[in-house]
């Protein structure tokens, strides 16, 4: 051995024995993820496509995917506490996903989802468009 290599190593001693050796960040509690189902009618009937995107949340967090309206649909994470999250997106969606389908006549910006209870929505239009549905799931980090 040279003598870089063993003042690199006495150096670096000290570093492991005292615990401040250099250690990966630990992953966030949760995650968000987004099931995405594209869908369309075409001379030969209903198309769909399913999408599903994952993402590591903490607070603050912004995310994109492919949008249908705008090229992207961005994600904001505004606040997280005791297995619920609460985001806007950055276009106002259709809530919905109950057995009466989506409210098209009250779009909104702002969701919540909960380990339990996934959030719902969809683009706001009848011909074609998303139908989205949000999970939050404990990423064991």
């Amino acid at each position: 051995m040279n003598r870089r290599t063993l003042l690199g190593a006495a150096l670096l001693v000290p570093l492991i024995a005292s615990g401040c050796a250099p250690t990966a960040p630990a992953r966030p509690e949760y995650e968000l993820v987004i099931s995405a189902t594209s869908w369309g009618y075409g001379e030969d009937g209903l198309h769909t496509t399913d999408r599903k995107y994952a993402f590591d949340v903490s607070p603050n967090s912004s995310f994109s995917i492919p949008g249908f309206i705008e090229d992207q649909l961005t994600f904001t994470v505004t606040e997280i506490r005791d297995g619920e999250v609460k985001f806007t997106t950055s276009e106002p969606l259709a809530p919905g996903g109950d057995a009466s389908g989506h409210d098209y006549r009250n779009t909104r910006t702002h969701w919540r989802a909960t380990l339990s209870t996934p959030a719902s929505f969809a683009t706001p239009s009848l011909d074609a468009g998303v139908n989205y549905e949000v999970h939050l799931e404990r990423t064991g980090g």
